[in-house]
């Protein structure tokens, strides 16, 4: 399936930088022209769009739309709300900063930490360097996050 361009994105939707909506520029079966397009994933709470008998996040399709080019890797949400595709809001993010900007969901109530009972020093403190394709990929990030915090004494084995 070839993949969807700028110019094909613009010729069947329109894009309000301020307020995030795309609406149809054409009519698509049921679909009237300047109706608001896609819908929001029950599961991830991302906003999408069928184009073409493909779905598309929009957050994605919104990058595509201003910068006419598709995101390298991530698109992150700075207010962390995946329905607010407002292009002010959105950014492009690797994999691990776009893990930095999740909110926490530990009990305690406070990102990056752990209890751990019976030591003298119970909380831990820790930072998820982020998901990565390949071990390669993997092994480089905490490389260098160990260089940073460890400096020569950072081991690679």
């Amino acid at each position: 399936m070839k993949r969807l361009t700028a110019a094909r994105l613009r010729e069947v939707l329109r894009y309000n930088k301020r307020t995030g909506v795309f609406t149809w520029r054409i009519s698509v079966g049921s679909i009237m022209k300047g109706s608001i397009a896609g819908g929001t994933s029950r599961r991830t709470k991302k906003t999408r769009i069928c184009i073409d008998g493909r779905i598309y996040i929009v957050a994605r399709l919104a990058w595509l739309y201003v910068k006419g080019t598709w995101p390298v890797s991530q698109i992150d949400h700075k207010d962390r709300n995946p329905s607010n595709n407002k292009f002010e809001n959105l950014r492009e993010a690797t994999a691990s900063q776009n893990c930095a900007n999740r909110t926490s969901k530990n009990k305690h109530g406070l990102k990056g930490i752990t209890f751990r009972e019976g030591v003298k020093k119970p909380w831990r403190a820790t930072i998820m360097l982020g998901n990565f394709s390949t071990k390669q990929e993997a092994h480089a990030a905490y490389m260098a996050a160990a260089r940073k915090q460890y400096g020569q004494f950072a081991s690679a084995s």
